[in-house]
């Protein structure tokens, strides 16, 4: 079973050595762990995602059906990369219908403690002052990480950003 579909999809892995997490909501002696940001079509502005969502996706039938889900608006439905489920998982955070474009979430890192696996999710935001598109956005992202049965935190921080 392939991993992912190069010609679908961009990978960008990020090693987190034995450092600590800095998030608020992670545990100091939590260990940094490695994740693989899955872009291009999960990685988007523009999802089917009208309200906040934050999943861990575990077997290619959930994955198929969350296919369809963020790809509603679609038609043809592009078809799903094969993803190894048995080896990863697919940790999926929607920050549901935004206003206007300058919108976006991504997962700045994964830590283990025990039992538990932290997401720390980012959503930015623009600033009074910036430019934006007149464009209703649904911003979604997805990682792969190391199949685990660890009970999944989401820990959430938010970053407005200023234009100048």
């Amino acid at each position: 079973m392939k991993s992912v579909s190069i010609s679908f999809v961009a990978l960008l892995s990020f090693a987190a050595c034995d450092s600590n997490p800095t998030a608020p909501g992670i545990p100091a002696n939590a260990r940094e762990i490695e994740f693989t940001v899955v872009d291009t079509t999960i990685q988007s502005g523009f999802s089917s995602f009208t309200v906040p969502m934050r999943t861990v996706i575990r077997a290619q039938e959930a994955f198929e059906a969350f296919w369809g889900d963020i790809h509603s608006g679609l038609n043809p439905t592009p078809n799903p990369p094969v993803l190894d489920f048995d080896k990863s998982m697919l940790v999926v955070a929607a920050s549901g219908t935004r206003p206007n474009s300058g919108y976006s979430i991504s997962v700045k890192t994964v830590a283990r403690e025990g039992d538990q696996l932290f997401v720390h999710i980012e959503e930015t935001f623009p600033g009074a002052e910036c430019i934006t598109l007149q464009v209703i956005t649904s911003p979604v992202t997805g990682i792969l990480v190391t199949k685990t049965d660890a009970q999944v935190e989401f820990v959430e921080t938010q970053r407005r950003f200023k234009c100048e």
